[in-house]
């Protein structure tokens, strides 16, 4: 007989509530069969087999194995988007719940697919209201991962807007994560991602958020006298950053008006500023250099909101001698300046935000001027290298000649800070360092440079070093291979290389590109038998 004369013969029920176990497992196996492949038809069976889902329940309940337990979800979650929500909620409703609350993570997943795989839309008022929804929330503190992560995406799919977002932030939901965020530090941080997800669906939803205390205690931490709590607690705003709405979600925390303070505070005496000072300023100079990186169409509402420029250039002065602050001061730095818009604000201000606005007598080159200084040769260590690092990225994002959206003059800064540095020489100079990271963040600015009309005009002039950057025996390890080989790429692939450089020149660089980054020459030699 055939599993599928066996389903429709009626008989499944009957199979599926066996005392059995056998029976139970084979009937179970038969019905994933039937509902699971990829030609089924889990409806059609459904309709020819009305008590089978009632008998998979039943089986699922009475199970005695781990393989009976496995097979009952399985076919339970094959079955429910064809059982549909109503039914599941109307029949079923106390298996849902208590799979829920179940301690066993398998089922309370199959608990979180069945809501997951039957309600749409235009059910998620009714899942909200239902016994169901606060045991959902629970889960996201489950001690398996899996399951915590289904219950997360389970209630930000059924948040589908801000007036669904009332849900998770109504009292009972609010006071049920509050609870949660109260465990491990991990599990803060998951409640916190549910929170910005689904307080990210809009205006009304972030208030409400905001409205639920679930980030009172990350501000709590940024103000605790802890330093451990204050770092992790600037850690965690970070993840604001992530999402659309994360600016104006900063703003309704007030969390520039709790970091403000830390930033515009005087040094504590003249031996400078406490560990704890120094590491929390560190910390929010991460936290500015994050928001560069992922919201640099934002940085002039940044600086409207905490004077950006002006902290960066004051840190830069006041932490001179300490690389703890400064490092991170320059991260933050090379950061902003790496867009086109945290470019012009660095040099032109705030009131440049509007594309017209070009370099001139008003441009204020400080701080970057002073990250050139060091990449120079003013700083050792690795605040020289943050620097150098810095002047690649700064360079790399300056769009190339005539591409600066209206803000072309980007680029004449760019070849005067180069210059300064000392250019094409420096950086070779630089490249022939024993330290692998220092040879390749001046091979980085030297891709940066070449991509420009005058970087190549500048290595024309620069005398040897094409041929240092050609000499494949300088460089043994893999990755300064790779790097310098990107330099070469770079300057063969400016159209303007060809204006600057002779044809013999031109000619031997593509030989190289060419070749690729590990080509060898080989020398024969000969041996003669000894006489």
């Amino acid at each position: 007989m055939t599993v599928d004369q066996a389903t429709a013969d009626g008989d499944v029920t009957e199979r599926l509530t066996s005392a059995d176990p056998e029976a139970v497992d084979a009937a179970l196996h038969d019905v994933l069969i039937a509902v699971a492949g990829s030609r089924a038809d889990p409806r059609s069976w459904l309709a020819a087999n009305r008590t089978a889902f009632a008998g998979v329940v039943t089986a699922l309940q009475n199970a005695r194995s781990s393989k009976t337990l496995e097979l009952a979800c399985r076919c339970l979650e094959a079955l429910a988007p064809a059982v549909g929500y109503e039914r599941l909620m109307a029949e079923n409703l106390p298996l849902v719940v208590s799979g829920l609350n179940h301690p066993e993570p398998r089922l309370q997943k199959v608990a979180l697919a069945i809501v997951w795989l039957s309600v749409d839309a235009n059910q998620t008022a009714h899942f909200m209201a239902s016994p169901a929804f606060s045991p959902t929330i629970r889960c996201v503190g489950s001690d398996s991962l899996e399951v915590a992560q289904s219950a997360v995406e389970l209630l930000c799919r059924v948040s589908t807007n801000e007036n669904a977002a009332v849900g998770v932030f109504s009292p009972d939901g609010s006071a049920i994560l509050t609870d949660l965020a109260e465990g491990s530090e991990t599990l803060r941080f998951r409640v916190l991602e549910l929170a910005l997800r689904v307080g990210a669906k809009g205006d009304a939803a972030a208030d409400l958020m905001v409205a639920s205390g679930l980030f009172s205690s990350v501000i709590e931490d940024i103000e605790s006298d802890d330093i451990l709590c204050r770092l992790n607690g600037i850690e965690a705003i970070g993840k604001l950053l992530d999402y659309s709405a994360g600016f104006d979600m900063l703003e309704r925390l007030h969390i520039f008006g709790v970091l403000l303070p830390f930033l515009r505070t005087p040094m504590d005496d003249g031996d400078g500023p406490s560990i704890d000072d120094a590491l929390t300023r560190a910390a929010c100079m991460k936290f500015f250099g994050l928001f560069a990186t992922k919201r640099p169409h934002e940085l002039f509402r940044l600086d409207a909101a905490i004077g950006l420029r002006d902290l960066l250039e004051r840190h830069l002065d006041d932490f001179a001698m300490r690389p703890d602050v400064l490092d991170p001061t320059l991260i933050a730095l090379y950061n902003t300046a790496s867009s086109p818009a945290g470019l012009r604000l660095l040099l032109l201000g705030r009131d440049a935000e509007s594309p017209q606005q070009q370099l001139g007598s008003g441009a204020r080159r400080g701080p970057i001027d002073r990250l050139v200084g060091l990449a120079r040769g003013e700083a050792a260590g690795s605040t020289r290298l943050v620097a150098l690092q810095g002047l690649a990225c700064i360079l790399d994002g300056c769009p190339r000649d005539g591409g600066g959206g209206g803000f072309e003059q980007g680029a004449d800064a760019c070849r005067s800070w180069f210059e300064d540095f000392g250019g094409w020489r420096a950086a070779a100079t630089l490249a022939r360092s024993a330290f692998d990271d220092v040879r390749v963040a001046a091979c980085a600015l030297m891709c940066a440079a070449a991509k420009f009309a005058w970087g190549v005009a500048a290595l024309a002039a620069a005398g040897d070093v094409v041929d240092f950057l050609l000499d494949r025996s300088l460089e043994k390890t893999a990755l300064g291979k790779e790097w310098r080989y990107s330099v070469v790429q770079a300057i063969t692939k400016n159209p303007r290389t060809r204006d600057f450089l002779a044809a013999p020149v031109v000619q031997r660089l593509a030989a190289y590109v060419q070749e690729g980054p590990f080509y060898y020459v080989v020398n024969p030699e000969v041996a003669f038998e000894s006489s």
